[in-house]
């Protein structure tokens, strides 16, 4: 029996490691694309129509900065409670931002990636920004429990 326990630990540091590595990586990667392509990033929250001016421009400048240092604070465990913390609460923001634009009838550039053409596709982005919180939420748990690395052995003092 307790085999079976240990099984499933093992299956659940894995899963929580997926999701880490996606979590972060995917956060590093979009914000590392907006952040080359600022200008046209600006264009994108502009279209989002919830923020103008230098606002917008002030956003567009720190999301980029702040989606790259979380998700390397994700990937490599440094401030990983609160990484995962903020990653959640951006998700949750991005959600929110889309579904307003949809309900708008708005029709924006996703820049979730940098800006890409094509019209939009509300339901997807929705669908993936969702997949990214049920991910941030198996981090939180992790975190919570500690799981993710294996508990560091030190070697029996001897003398």
């Amino acid at each position: 029996m307790s085999q079976g326990r240990g099984t499933g630990a093992r299956l659940m540091m894995l899963l929580a490691w997926a999701c880490r590595v996606l979590l972060g990586a995917t956060f590093v990667i979009a914000g590392a694309r907006k952040a080359v392509g600022h200008p046209a990033f600006v264009s994108d929250v502009l279209g989002f129509g919830l923020v103008f001016g230098w606002l917008a421009v002030g956003i567009a400048f720190l999301i980029p900065w702040v989606e790259i240092i979380t998700g390397a604070a994700i990937l490599f465990r440094r401030g990983y409670s609160g990484a995962v913390l903020l990653s959640g609460a951006l998700l949750a923001m991005f959600i929110v931002a889309i579904l307003q634009a949809w309900a708008r009838g708005l029709h924006v550039a996703c820049a979730c990636f940098g800006s890409q053409g094509g019209g939009p596709e509300y339901g997807a982005w929705i669908a993936r920004d969702v997949g990214l919180l049920l991910a941030a939420a198996m981090c939180a748990i992790d975190a919570a429990r500690g799981h993710t690395l294996p508990a560091r052995t030190d070697p029996p003092n001897r003398g």
